[in-house]
């Protein structure tokens, strides 16, 4: 376990971490960033992401930069973070900025905060990280056993590390390694990537003339390229051999054929590790390391969907085959627009042709040759013309395979829209660039960066230039913040610190910033503070380094020495992740505000508000992934119900367009398992039929990884503006019908009233009252003997809670114990009635009462403490108690409960006694009444009332008694209340009773007076 060494220290209003992300424009940099941001805003904690860190130029080799090259980035990344007061730091692991000597300098530095590793692991240090060795083996097993592969040959990173130790030792293992198959690094040193798989194919088939059929790479763009080394000497994939790689991105994806590889969850690294930093800095401790899984994904690539899919070949040579184009290919006018929207995307790099073709495809039958016809006969016929200008063959191809795709599996033609429309913010960003270029004073910097601000979508941004002859960061001057759209006048010298807790106090919730060095290799020039949006590092990264060319070039410093290198980015991603889901691809909360505001005051509408009956229980037992896809199939189950019957989005939905699959539907994922939509005002009778239908929908089973689930969901209904003008409050509204709709028993749904208001106001002063009353002292005890059958001699009592609230009297234990067990403060109340029982005992104890054992009821909430058993102990060593005189009431469903076996063993080993409460009304089972150390059974009051009444009542005692016996427990009937129904028990054999009939519950003096 790792301990933080601010465990104790005061908290602060909010914790803020550091995230140090050397290049956010890294693809799985930005993914893992993605997880950080959404652990953060989760846990309410500010994020800073440190980025732009490389004191290096871009060209250099990958593989062995010198230390001196990283250490003015590290003297500068530590004067950042105190100024901007950083509680815990996450640091990506497997950055060169950490590599042998230079990380032991940086634990060093940073030994006042504590620090967690995100994708590697170092020793004594925390690290959240997926271990890929362990799926390299998974996938040679696949390809051994499943296929039957024994030739399987290996292209290892450019880089020697474990995986290649893997693949030698599982190979050995099934008696199949042969060293002609393993491609080390050593064999293709100083081979730039892109002809890495041409001459590993070259070693293998032409030097060493070794056959194999299946080989594995570790780069998905090696996969790719290796692909296209394979068709070309005429080898076909995977009919003659078959290809496999190690990571997945979209080039795995798409290409043909599909690969088999290896899901990284860098996301689900990300959130693991910012949840790990928050429990390590409130809790104190958490476990050295934590392991995140992943898992393979079988495509076509290594045969097993061979049969399953059909080839549609882009490299097919124009005019061969099937799909050769007949007639005018302008002839049709359906063509002819397609036509014109191919040229449109190819020059501006619009996505017209995908909408022309989704379109199309509408009207058309779903048929894959008149796509593929399409695109044979645009390439035999415009081909040819582009052969000089190789940018546009690029993008003449790519619209040529995205077209494929689309036509092939329209569901997937969001994703291949959203990459090809990133060309357009791709273009902004260039002409940005050279725009910047021609600027030679910084007024004109600050007010191109104005401009264009607002198109890019950032939020707001300052930017700090360190002062002259001082290399430090407690003292610079910012020379422009912008913030709501507007710029504010600049130009005075701050402590960076004063500003961050400037900017924290005009916050009422926590913030997600991106810190970017503004440097051009070593020169440093202050930094830039992004508020961020949607998590896209990429963007900032890219502005970070025009911005520090354009002012290393202004403020006469050097010129700039090379060109900057601007990467593809996602135009609508900003969008998607503001306003979408990401696991189920429905609009989010924000969007469901937005959308209400944008309405036209005019316009009525019901609110649906729908939560998931059982949901916790399935995600708690089965997993999160599991949990995961079971949203995500719940939300389908949505959306097909209530598709056509809800209200429109008003004007253009750019974010609907390339995320939703129906766009403009007013169908939100509210959160955890909560769903609304808002839908079109119809007769109440459509209405409830509608909602009855979704509920059905909801209840049919679930399938998920040989998991068969069934669930229910709540759902409560309110109208604007019928039941309030304000479009806000109709969400709450509907929130606390749903809430009505569960609490009788779920699987339902309620409209909105007006008393269901009052009663949830009453609800939330009880909860309130109810959090007070342990404070104020307002709980005390009472103590029902419990006797022995035939003697009537007094054997224990049981502790009973009573609550005197100081306006409303007392309050039954029927009101209040349901509430605290919904609010989770039953734990509390629960472990002060233990500690105020054994009090009570000892006080009897030290006036001379003879020994009696104290019943004491624990709460499920008390079960989940880990720390129960030493808890108990300690109270009673307090006390100065046997243990034999404390007898815990424990329900059914704890009992039945397999994790729970450990602590009630532990328990008993002690010499406390286990009590089943209520006994017969629940899951009673044989089964754990053998294995559970139990020592006595209460039967339920229900079946006592049933003596005099009901056969079926007196053989349920009959039976329970006789399975007692059989077990050699004890049975103790609760609620006995006349004299017949106490000598029907003793017949049975009962040995201890309870109830009104013999004691009712005392108050200590009372029972003190019985001895």
């Amino acid at each position: 376990m790792q301990k933080s060494a601010r465990a104790n220290i005061h908290r602060k209003k909010r914790f803020t971490i550091g995230l140090i992300s050397e290049n956010s424009a890294n693809e799985l940099e930005n993914r893992m960033r993605v997880g950080v941001i959404k652990a953060a805003q989760k846990h309410n904690v500010n994020l800073i992401c440190f980025t732009h860190l490389e004191a290096f130029t871009h060209n250099t080799v990958f593989y062995g930069y010198e230390a001196e090259q990283y250490q003015i980035s590290h003297d500068v990344l530590q004067q950042l973070i105190d100024e901007f007061e950083i509680d815990g730091l996450l640091f990506l692991g497997w950055s060169l900025l950490f590599e042998g000597e230079r990380f032991t300098r940086f634990k060093r530095k940073y030994a006042h905060i504590p620090i967690l590793s995100l994708g590697k692991h170092f020793p004594e240090t925390p690290s959240v990280l997926f271990v890929g060795d362990e799926y390299i083996e998974q996938l040679l097993v696949h390809l051994i056993e499943g296929h039957q592969y024994r030739k399987i040959a290996f292209l290892e990173h450019w880089y020697p590390d474990s995986r290649g130790d893997v693949y030698k030792q599982t190979m050995k293992k099934y008696g199949l390694y042969d060293p002609d198959l393993f491609i080390g690094a050593a064999d293709l040193e100083g081979i730039d990537i892109k002809d890495r798989p041409s001459r590993a194919l070259s070693l293998l088939l032409d030097q060493r003339k070794v056959t194999f059929e299946a080989i594995m790479t570790m780069k998905s763009e090696e996969g790719r390229l290796l692909l296209a080394a394979l068709r070309e000497r005429g080898i076909r994939v995977p009919e003659d051999i078959a290809v496999t790689t190690y990571e997945d991105d979209l080039s795995t994806q798409y290409s043909n054929p599909t690969m088999t590889t290896i899901e990284f969850p860098f996301e689900q690294i990300g959130f693991a590790g910012c949840e790990k930093m928050v429990e390590l800095l409130t809790q104190g401790s958490i476990p050295i390391r934590t392991q995140v899984p992943g898992r393979l994904i079988i495509r076509r690539s290594c045969g097993c969907l061979l049969e399953m899919e059909q080839a549609l070949d882009l490299d097919e040579v124009p005019g061969t085959g099937a799909a050769t184009a007949s007639g005018p290919f302008s002839a049709c006018r359906e063509e002819q627009q397609l036509e014109e929207a191919f040229f449109d995307s190819l020059n501006t790099g619009s996505a017209a042709l995908l909408n022309r073709l989704e379109a199309c495809m509408s009207r058309q039958v779903r048929d894959p040759d008149f796509v593929q016809r399409w695109i044979t006969g645009m390439r035999e016929r415009y081909a040819p013309y582009n052969q000089g200008d190789l940018a546009q063959v690029v993008r003449f191809e790519n619209l040529c395979h995205a077209a494929r795709i689309v036509g092939a599996e329209m569901e997937k033609a969001w994703l291949v829209q959203d990459t090809l429309a990133g060309r357009r913010i791709d273009m902004k960003l260039e002409a940005f660039g050279q725009a910047l270029l021609n600027t030679f004073h910084l007024p004109e910097i600050l007010d191109l960066l104005e401009t264009n601000l607002d198109m890019l979508q950032i939020p707001g941004c300052s930017i700090f230039l360190m002062t002259e002859g001082r290399a430090r960061f407690d003292h610079c001057r910012k020379i422009y913040e912008y913030a709501d759209h507007v710029r504010h006048s600049s130009g005075e010298y701050i402590h960076t610190r004063s500003y961050y807790r400037e900017y924290l106090q005009r916050r009422d919730d926590s913030c997600v910033l991106v810190v970017s060095l503004l440097h051009v290799e070593k020169n440093i020039l202050g930094f830039i503070s992004f508020e961020a949006g949607p998590p896209d590092g990429v963007l900032y990264l890219r502005l970070a380094i025009l911005l520090s060319n354009a002012l290393m070039s202004t403020l006469s410093v050097d010129k700039l020495t090379e060109e900057i290198r601007l990467r593809k980015e996602k135009e609508r991603q900003l969008h998607v992740y503001a306003n979408f889901d990401m696991l189920t691809g429905l609009r989010n909360r924000r969007s469901f505000y937005d959308l209400i505001e944008r309405l036209d005051e005019s316009v009525a509408f019901h609110v649906l508000y729908l939560d998931v009956d059982g949901f916790k229980a399935a995600n708690d037992t089965l997993g999160h992934n599991i949990g995961d896809q079971l949203l995500a199939q719940i939300a389908d189950r949505v959306r097909t119900v209530l598709k056509g019957w809800t209200i429109q989005s008003p004007g253009e939905d750019q974010v609907g367009e390339a995320w939703s699959e129906d766009r403009g539907a007013a169908i939100f994922r509210i959160g955890g398992d909560e769903f609304a939509a808002l839908l079109k005002i119809v007769d109440d009778q459509a209405r409830d039929r509608l909602i009855h239908k979704l509920i059905d929908n909801i209840r049919q089973p679930y399938w998920i990884q040989g998991n068969r689930l069934t669930l229910g969901c709540s759902i409560g209904v309110s109208s604007y503006p019928a039941d309030s003008p304000d479009r806000k409050q109709v969400l709450q509204y509907a929130d606390i019908a749903m809430y009505r709709a569960k609490k009788n028993g779920g699987s339902s749904f309620k409209n909105f009233d007006h008393y269901m208001l009052r009663e949830t106001v009453e609800r939330i002063e009880w909860i309130n009252d109810l959090r007070l009353a342990l404070e104020r002292g307002e709980f005390r005890l009472v103590y029902q003997p419990q006797v022995e059958s035939t003697t009537r001699a007094i054997k224990g009592v049981e502790a009973l809670i009573r609550w005197r609230h100081p306006v409303k009297g007392n309050v039954s234990p029927n009101v209040f114990i349901p509430l605290a067990e919904e609010t989770g403060l039953i734990g509390q109340i629960g472990e002060w009635v233990l500690r105020e029982a054994c009090r009570q005992l000892k006080l009897w104890r030290q006036a001379g009462m003879p020994a009696c054992s104290m019943a004491v009821n624990l709460s499920v909430k008390q079960f989940e403490d880990d720390q129960l058993v030493e808890k108990i102990e300690a109270i009673l060593q307090e006390n100065g108690l046997d243990p034999s005189l404390l007898e815990l009431e424990i329900t059914e469903n704890i009992a039945m409960e397999e994790h729970q076996l450990d602590t009630l063993q532990r328990l008993r080993r002690l010499g406390i006694s286990i009590s089943v409460d209520d006994f017969g009304t629940q899951y009673s089972s044989l089964s754990y009444l053998k294995r559970f150390p139990v020592t006595k059974l209460k039967l339920d009051r229900s079946f006592v009332r049933g003596i005099q009444s009901d056969p079926k009542d007196r053989e349920m005692i009959k039976a329970i008694i006789s399975v007692a016996k059989l077990f050699d427990l004890e049975v103790l009937a609760e609620g006995v209340e006349t004299l017949e129904e106490a000598d029907y028990l003793v017949q049975q054999g009962c040995t201890l009773l309870q109830g009104y009939y013999f004691y009712r519950p005392m108050e200590p003096d009372q029972v003190f007076a019985l001895f």
